[in-house]
């Protein structure tokens, strides 16, 4: 929610971060390597676009990781969304939860270190716990992969999006790269190229970045 995504800071001692930003990358990076990067050939964009539209109801699972040069963090995630409508929750290796994000037509709840902050707004949510200013609604169409209209982006040779600039006042502060895609069957049995690692990073400060590498996606 990488967005719409909350960020808890932790204080560490200095080389206990280091290590822990360390392990982070190193983590990413082996993932990286050792799965496939996205399709041999080049798609139709315009076909893949329309079927990633076409996706209202998705889950994905896998791991993000907050860096920055106070703190980082890694945890296990777990975003569900049906239309604008999600959930979104973060989980230490023990399985406890550090953070959930509800957001309905009742309005948002964020729970995070101990607190709990609730209003209409899902970003202004994530704003009051961690300062950042994230685009949580541009997020859901962003993590399948698909630009809103006024968006400007980058494709790679493949024909998918390979970097996105947002056009809204909560995208100012982040710009949006995709490092590889998985193929996934929709339900008309045709494949659409779903995002497998997203990278936000920081306009203001290129060394704060959230990272999502997804293990599963799950679409209706």
């Amino acid at each position: 929610m990488c967005s719409h995504i909350p960020t808890i800071y932790f204080t560490h001692a200095n080389m206990l971060r280091i290590a822990t930003l360390f392990i982070v990358v190193a983590l990413f990076l082996v993932g990286c390597a050792n799965r496939p990067t996205g399709p041999q050939h080049p798609v139709n964009l315009s076909s893949q676009l329309q079927r990633a539209a076409d996706i209202s109801t998705w889950t994905l699972r896998g791991k993000m990781a907050f860096i920055s040069p106070e703190s980082s963090l890694s945890a296990t995630v777990n975003w569900n969304t049906d239309e604008l409508d999600f959930n979104f929750r973060l989980t230490n290796v023990l399985g406890v939860t550090l953070v959930n994000l509800s957001s309905n037509d009742g309005g948002a709840v964020l729970k995070a270190d101990g607190k709990t902050y609730e209003g209409s707004d899902p970003a202004y949510l994530i704003y009051q716990a961690s300062g950042l200013t994230v685009p949580v609604n541009q997020l859901l169409f962003w993590m399948k992969g698909l630009p809103l209209r006024e968006d400007t982006y980058t494709v790679n040779d493949k024909g998918l999006l390979k970097t996105l600039e947002g056009f809204c006042y909560q995208c100012e502060q982040w710009s949006v790269s995709y490092q590889n895609y998985m193929a996934v069957e929709n339900e008309q049995d045709q494949t659409v190229w779903l995002p497998r690692n997203v990278t936000l990073t920081s306009k203001y400060d290129p060394n704060t970045t959230i990272k999502i590498k997804v293990y599963q996606w799950t679409i209706n």
